[in-house]
C-alpha cells in the first residue's frame, strides 16, 4: 500500500532524478545530496532528507520519478512493520521495509520521521495513521557541563563542557548521519577522552583526547562512525 495521503491537494507533484531505481507507488524517496539524485528511504533516513512519496512506479531504466511532496499538516495511512498498537500513539517512528513504518514500540528521537496518531482497523491489519515529522532544526544549542569521571553524550546535548578528567562516550553513530556534538575541555590538568560506542571509530581510531585547557572539537556522524571537525 505504501503511504496514502488522507485529504488535501495532490496536484503539486514534481519530478526528481533517479539512477537505476525501481520504485512502487506509495514508497518514500530521500535526497542523496552528494550525488544529486533521490534514493529509496531507509531506516536511517532523517526528516530533513525526505523528498516525497512516489506517485507513479518506476523501472531500472527510468531517469526521473514523479513524487508527491510531503504535506506536514496532513494525515497519512501506512502499513506498519508490526501489529498496530494504539498505545504507540505520538511515538516517533523510522521507516521500515519499502513503504512501511517500523512501529517497534519505542519513541525514536534520532531518526524518527513519522509520528503515529491512531490505528486503522484491528492490530492484525498492520495499518496506522500519522503525520510526517517536520524537518525543523532549532538554531539553539543545548550546552551541558559535566564533572563526572565517566559520562555519556545525550541526544539532546549540543555542546558538552568538561570540568575534570573524564571519559566521555559518544552515542552510536548509526541512525545519526550528520549529527554533530561539540566537546570543550575547561580545566587545568588531565585529559577529556572521547570514545565511541562499541566497535565504532573516531577518525578510524578508538578514542580521541582533548589535552589542552580551553580546546574544543566537534564530532560528526557519517551514519556508521564518527569524524573530528574543528
Amino acid at each position: 500500500m505504501g503511504f496514502q495521503k488522507q485529504n488535501g491537494s495532490t496536484a503539486r507533484n514534481v519530478l526528481r532524478n533517479i539512477v537505476s531505481l525501481s520504485l512502487n507507488t506509495g514508497e518514500v524517496v530521500c535526497y542523496d545530496r552528494q550525488n544529486g539524485i533521490v534514493v529509496a528511504a531507509t531506516s536511517s533516513s532523517a526528516p530533513k532528507d525526505v523528498a516525497g512519496i512516489v506517485a507513479l512506479p518506476t523501472t531500472l531504466s527510468d531517469i526521473v520519478v514523479n513524487i508527491q511532496p510531503i504535506d506536514y499538516e496532513n494525515d497519512y495511512v501506512v502499513n506498519s512493520k508490526y501489529r498496530s498498537n494504539i498505545s504507540h500513539n505520538y511515538q516517533r517512528m523510522a521507516f521500515g521495509d519499502r513503504g512501511t513504518i517500523d512501529n517497534t514500540g519505542a519513541d525514536i528521537e534520532a531518526n524518527g520521521v513519522f509520528m503515529q496518531t491512531d490505528v486503522i482497523g484491528s492490530p492484525e491489519e498492520y495499518k496506522i495513521k500519522g503525520m510526517f515529522i517536520h524537518p525543523y532544526e532549532s538554531n539553539s544549542v543545548v550546552v551541558r557541563t559535566t564533572g563526572e569521571a565517566i559520562d555519556t553524550i545525550q541526544d539532546s546535548d549540543g555542546m558538552v563542557i568538561t570540568t575534570s578528567t573524564i571519559t566521555l562516550t559518544l552515542p552510536t553513530a548509526v541512525g545519526r548521519s550528520g549529527k554533530t556534538y561539540t566537546v570543550k575541555r575547561n580545566y587545568a590538568s588531565g585529559d577529556t577522552t572521547v570514545v565511541p560506542t562499541g566497535a565504532e571509530t573516531i577518525d578510524s581510531g578508538t578514542s580521541f583526547a582533548l589535552t589542552t585547557d580551553g580546546e574544543s572539537f566537534g564530532f560528526i556522524s557519517d551514519g556508521s562512525n564518527w569524524h573530528i571537525i574543528n
